[in-house]
């Protein structure tokens, strides 16, 4: 009979979704935080963050998932245990493991779970844990390696249909005991071996942000020879080898994990004395990206010392609170260099609530934001900011000047709107340049 009892030691970002995910299959959830006052807010129906569609599947689950700080209750409830515990960057990049190694020894002795690894490890790490577990004299604790692939902001939508589930293990009757508990997925079950588990997951996200920091720097040159990146882009995504996604250019990825998976996977190289060149440089180029949005307010403004300056976004993406190495909070520490007086408007962030952020007047709504300004910068694809094509609303403002830096806006609906507007590669004649379908063949027409 698959188990339908499930523990979850973490209530965190990829805890809390995995929870969620489980109970809405019926499944009984207990998860264990060592934070009285997380668990507290869980069990009042409060979530520490914001993430669309979660806080409403936990409600509909309720009475199915069990909150407590108390972990050999967890033990004494659930056979199936998933780690879900922070493993934040350490001073030299590599992943701090602290938590997951205090996870591994606090199991009882009396208990035998099947552990199921859901935090994002380095490349190894199954294998440090097994002899761990040997040397505790623990043959009797099965592990897994079950890697999450989850986006913030679509992480339901991901975590109920996702593209593949892969389970890394060395018993096949563990591996089988995981797989069973997503048997109503649509979706291929990639069975192997912990490393190449392991692997999977940090090769996944290292090639997303090379595909980001590649079509960024094709736009840079866009930039510079006139071409248009909304087509250029569309045209190569049209090759079923390299499809449409992650193409969309802008001023570079943040985020909790890109930035720290490549750096835990550059260290895992270096241990291993391998060169990752490509992953090198795909970080060289994102950590530049930023600068362009300097460039392009200095090419329109002159100097930024004491220009007043709008910054449009400080979550490192739309629909979260996450600003985790946000490129937004990125720009504001540049401008700032530069002398420029900022005015923050994001939907949820508020710069107060960054520790460390530069000083920076929050505005309470969009047209706060903007108003007296020099210059506007989107930083977060936010789709209120939408609203900056408003009738007049540019009127508003000292100077009427849009750096679009997630190429949000149409440009030619943003001129209409009286501003003078820039994207990220898109110095070439946008409404020239689009592609149409006819009789089966693809053209380009004028």
């Amino acid at each position: 009979m698959p188990d339908r009892k499930i523990g979850i030691v973490g209530t965190g970002y990829v805890g809390l979704v995995t929870a969620a995910a489980f109970a809405s299959r019926g499944l009984q959830i207990v998860c264990h935080d060592i934070d009285p006052a997380r668990i507290a807010s869980l069990r009042a129906g409060v979530l520490p963050f914001f993430e669309p569609a979660l806080a409403e599947t936990l409600a509909a689950a309720r009475g199915t998932v069990d909150y407590t700080t108390d972990h050999e209750r967890l033990y004494r409830r659930t056979g199936v245990v998933f780690v879900c515990v922070d493993t934040p960057p350490s001073g030299d990049g590599s992943a701090d493991l602290s938590r997951v190694g205090t996870v591994i020894e606090a199991i009882p002795r009396w208990a035998s779970p099947l552990v199921v690894m859901k935090s994002t490890v380095p490349v190894g790490t199954g294998r440090r844990i097994e002899a761990l577990l040997a040397n505790l004299d623990r043959a009797d604790i099965a592990y897994i390696s079950n890697p999450e692939f989850l986006r913030e902001g679509s992480a339901i939508a991901d975590v109920t249909h996702p593209d593949r589930i892969v389970i890394g293990g060395t018993d096949p009757t563990a591996i089988e005991r995981v797989a069973a508990l997503y048997e109503t997925e649509l979706a291929p079950i990639v069975r192997t071996d912990v490393t190449s588990a392991e692997m999977i997951k940090y090769a996944s996200n290292a090639f997303l942000a090379t595909k980001i920091s590649f079509i960024n720097e094709i736009a840079n040159l866009c930039d510079a020879v006139g071409a248009g990146i909304d087509t250029v882009a569309a045209g190569m995504g049209l090759d079923h080898r390299i499809g449409p996604n992650f193409l969309h250019a802008g001023i570079g990825y943040g985020g909790s994990c890109f930035a720290k998976d490549i750096s835990a996977l550059q260290h895992t190289a270096a241990s291993h004395g391998t060169a990752l060149h490509v992953v090198t440089a795909t970080q060289q180029a994102n950590a530049h990206q930023a600068g362009r949005v300097i460039e392009k307010l200095a090419a329109h403004l002159g100097t930024l010392d004491g220009a007043r300056i709008a910054l449009l976004g400080l979550s490192f993406k739309a629909d979260t609170t996450d600003a985790r190495n946000s490129v937004g909070v990125h720009l504001a520490d540049l401008l700032a260099q530069a002398g420029a007086r900022l005015v923050c408007y994001d939907p949820l962030v508020r710069p107060e609530d960054i520790a460390g952020m530069p000083s920076c007047t929050s505005a309470a709504t969009l047209a706060d934001a903007i108003f007296g300004t020099d210059g506007a910068v989107i930083a977060t694809e936010w789709p209120q900011y939408h609203d900056l094509l408003a009738p007049a609303l540019s009127a508003s403002m000292r100077t009427p000047l849009i750096i679009d830096g997630r190429n949000l806006l149409d440009p030619t609906a943003a001129a209409a709107a009286g501003y003078t507007y820039e994207g990220i590669g898109r110095s070439g004649t946008p409404a020239g340049n689009r592609i149409v379908e006819s009789t089966g063949w693809l053209r380009a027409a004028a």
